[in-house]
């Protein structure tokens, strides 16, 4: 895994510019940054959702936000990491 990480900030650093898919700061910056606030507010709604009709308890809440939110935060910043955004 290490090693195709590493082959992928390659390629990125190896292109003109740095930009292989011709989509840079300008766009796939602020997607991403985007990304980074819906995608836990999306869980949280959901997570409430499920607490407010009884199907779930706290706990299970807080696992939720734990684990997706903030998972789905540090794929994001590792993404954004290698491609040097």
């Amino acid at each position: 895994m290490v090693g195709f990480i590493r082959h992928l900030a390659l390629t990125f650093s190896a292109a003109p510019g740095g930009d292989l898919l011709g989509i840079g700061p300008s766009v796939a910056g602020p997607l991403l940054t985007a990304a980074e606030f819906l995608i836990p507010a999306a869980v949280a709604g959901s997570g409430l959702h499920k607490v407010l009709t009884h199907q779930e308890g706290g706990g299970g809440f807080l696992v939720d936000m734990v684990l997706k939110a903030g998972g789905a935060v540090l794929i994001i910043e590792l993404i954004k990491a290698i491609s040097g955004l």
